[in-house]
Parts: C-alpha cells; structure tokens; sequence
C-alpha cells in the first residue's frame, strides 16, 4: 500500500512549523509493508528507505513506525510526526508495519518519482494536485 499527498507546510511535535519555498513541497507518504515471514523481523537504516526525483535520492527528513497484526487496517497518516530522522537508526519490520514519511522535494507536478526500500523493487508514481 502507497498513498501520497502533498503540503505547503507541516506541523511537528504539536508546536513546530515548516513552510516549504516556493517550488518545494512536502511529500507526507503512508506505507504499509508487510513481512512475510512474521515474527523474523527485518532491521534496515532509515537512509534505506527513499525517494528518487531528479535533484537526487533522499531519505525522509521524518518517518514513525507502527506495527499492527498481519491483515489489520490503520491509517498512517494518524501517526503524528515527532522528530527529525537520523539515517543510521534502524527501523524494524515484523508482520505489518505501517510508516508515514516526509519528505522534502520539487514542486513539479509533471515529475516522476521512484520510491523504494533497501533493494527491494521500485515504486513509480506522480503527484497531482
């Protein structure tokens, strides 16, 4: 599951708030990725999980996790954004685990991103506003 919208500004830990520059936006992403192999949970560095646009390959400048039972529905987007990301923490994922990133990108509704996890396969998609 991918699903992506955009934001002139976000709002973190409940009293901090970042405007994007004009022709920059935010990129808020809800992800589900669901380990197949429940309970042998996989470790990889936040920097492993990124966008690719033309400026560049970007890891989020914030993610949070969460971890539900296989099949169970969430909305990542719910999740409320803390902190700002260290690409050398490690993430966890066992059954499924849902994450909400953003990233920081142009503003360029014709652009194609790739987003992907370590080496698994890509994910193409456009934002339209």
């Amino acid at each position: 599951m991918l699903d992506v919208v955009t934001h002139g500004h976000i709002v973190t830990g409940g009293s901090y708030y970042y405007y994007s520059k004009p022709g920059e936006t935010f990129i808020d992403m809800a992800v589900r990725v669901r380990n197949l192999k429940p309970g042998s949970p996989i470790r990889i560095q936040w920097k492993y999980i990124y966008i690719v646009e033309p400026k560049g390959t970007w890891y989020p400048l914030y993610g949070v996790t969460r971890r539900m039972d296989s099949g169970k529905e969430y909305d990542p987007f719910n999740i409320a954004i803390d902190f700002e990301l260290n690409g050398e923490n490690v993430v966890e994922f066992d059954n499924d685990t849902f994450l909400r990133l953003i990233y920081y990108v142009a503003d360029d509704p014709e652009q194609t991103f790739l987003f992907g996890i370590e080496d698994s396969p890509q994910i193409s998609f456009q934002i339209k506003k």
